[in-house]
């Protein structure tokens, strides 16, 4: 992971912190949270950015995908209220994905809206804001339901080959019902750690 602002380039978010400061309007937490090896994640770094984040009065905004649950420790770790603005990326595509979105989630209380209306006034697609756990669960169920569309596609796609059938025309098939659509997500294959992510957080929910 490599940080870059205002000229200074740093291997963790402490050492950004570090160098950056806590200059600005706004701290933006957008790392990619690390994934233990039983697909819990680890919150230290934020946890402790978190901590100096407390030190100002700067708008705090999440983006890290991180799990419903740590929410009120979080809130407790600041002392205030914050941000959630969970991404929605792929590995290569960060910036052009995040400038054109479908939609932007952003929990918040009432009281930051305005702030996050003016934070993304260039931005020309929906704002949908709602509470921090609304928009925290809207994450994990976006991508539990990814990871759930790929382990159908590999039933279907067994179940093809046991019989005989083409699965790339039953795909075909499958996606030009409206219902589902040209985007569906039912490609074979093993869902990747940050879908398995979210599907471990709902489990344990």
């Amino acid at each position: 992971m490599e940080i870059i602002g205002q000229g200074h380039l740093a291997k963790t978010i402490t050492e950004a912190i570090n160098q950056l400061g806590l200059a600005g309007e706004c701290l933006i937490i957008a790392i990619d949270t690390p994934i233990n090896e039983d697909y819990s994640v680890n919150l230290e770094e934020i946890e402790n950015v978190l901590a100096q984040a407390r030190k100002s009065d700067k708008l705090v905004i999440i983006m890290s995908p991180i799990p419903v649950t740590a929410l009120k420790n979080f809130r407790k770790i600041l002392g205030r209220d914050f941000v959630y603005n969970p991404e929605n990326l792929r590995i290569a595509q960060g910036v052009e994905l995040y400038l054109n979105a479908d939609r932007q989630i952003i929990g918040c209380s009432k009281a930051l809206r305005p702030q996050m209306e003016e934070f993304y006034k260039w931005y020309k697609g929906s704002l949908l804001f709602m509470t921090l756990e609304s928009a925290a669960m809207v994450k994990h169920a976006t991508n539990g339901f990814l990871a759930m569309s790929i382990g159908f596609a590999n039933k279907i796609a067994k179940n093809c080959e046991a019989v005989g059938a083409d699965y790339e025309d039953v795909l075909k098939g499958l996606k030009s019902d409206s219902r589902i659509g040209q985007k569906a997500y039912l490609t074979p294959g093993q869902p990747s750690a940050h879908l398995l992510r979210d599907i471990k957080i709902l489990e344990d929910l």
